[in-house]
């Protein structure tokens, strides 16, 4: 039996976020929303996490908050 797409998403997006932590030692990273929107396409979302942040975009995608609205998150780092 397999799970919801949903689902698959909320546990690939945690293993993200995990994989990040533990690679970004030396960094201080921080999680921002370029937009929220009824939709969001990850071409898009990541041209805006690096308008906004420039080579501090570590990472660019979408979230959905609910069922008629999207957020692009942006993983921004910094290095110390």
């Amino acid at each position: 039996r397999s799970l919801p797409l949903m689902d698959c998403k909320n546990i690939l997006l945690c293993l993200m976020v995990l994989l990040l932590l533990g690679n970004s030692t030396h960094a201080e990273c921080e999680l921002h929303v370029a937009f929220t929107g009824p939709a969001c396409i990850a071409l898009t979302c990541q041209y805006a996490c690096q308008s906004s942040w420039g080579d501090h975009s570590k990472q660019a995608y979408c979230v959905s908050v609910n069922v008629a609205t999207w957020n692009c998150s942006c993983n921004v780092c910094k290095w110390s």
